[in-house]
C-alpha cells in the first residue's frame, strides 16, 4: 500500500481509514480489483500484469512528485535567501542613517563654534575632512 498509494488520490498524501481500505482503493481506481484477492493481513494477486501495470503508474506519478518536492524546497530556499537579503539591507540601512547622523552632530557642533573662529580657512578644513570622512 507504502509503495502504490501515490497512484490513487484517495490514498495520497494520507490514506483514510484502514490499509486494507486504501489498498482496495488502490486497485479499484485503475480497475484491477478483479485480479486480487484479499487475505487477513496480504493481498494475493492472480496475474503479474496487475503488478507491472500498477508498476508502470507509479513510474508515470514520480516525475511529477519530484518537480512538486523540488517546487517546494526551492521556494523554501528562496524565502530564506529573501529574509537574509532584507535583514542585511535594513542593516546597511541603520549604518548609513547612523553615520550620516554623526555628520550632522559634527556639523552641528561645528557651527556652534563657528563664531569663535571666523577664518574661512578653519570652515574650509572641517569640510574637507567631512567630504573626507564620507569617503567621496
Amino acid at each position: 500500500m507504502l509503495r502504490y498509494k501515490l497512484t490513487c488520490p484517495q490514498t495520497w498524501p494520507n490514506p483514510r481509514g484502514s490499509d486494507r481500505d486504501a489498498t482496495e482503493a488502490i486497485l479499484k481506481a485503475h480497475g484491477l480489483n478483479d485480479d486480487a484477492t484479499f487475505g487477513n493481513t496480504k493481498v494475493f494477486i492472480q496475474n503479474p500484469v496487475t503488478v507491472f501495470e500498477l508498476e508502470k503508474i507509479r513510474d508515470s506519478k514520480i516525475p511529477g512528485l519530484v518537480i512538486y518536492l523540488q517546487k517546494l524546497v526551492r521556494g523554501a530556499l528562496a524565502r530564506r535567501l529573501a529574509k537574509r537579503m532584507r535583514a542585511a539591507y535594513k542593516i546597511g540601512l541603520f549604518y548609513r542613517r547612523s553615520k550620516y547622523q554623526k555628520l550632522f552632530r559634527t556639523l552641528q557642533h561645528s557651527y556652534k563654534y563657528d563664531d569663535l573662529y571666523p577664518c574661512s580657512k578653519f570652515r574650509d578644513c572641517f569640510i574637507d575632512r567631512i567630504f573626507f570622512l564620507l569617503g567621496t
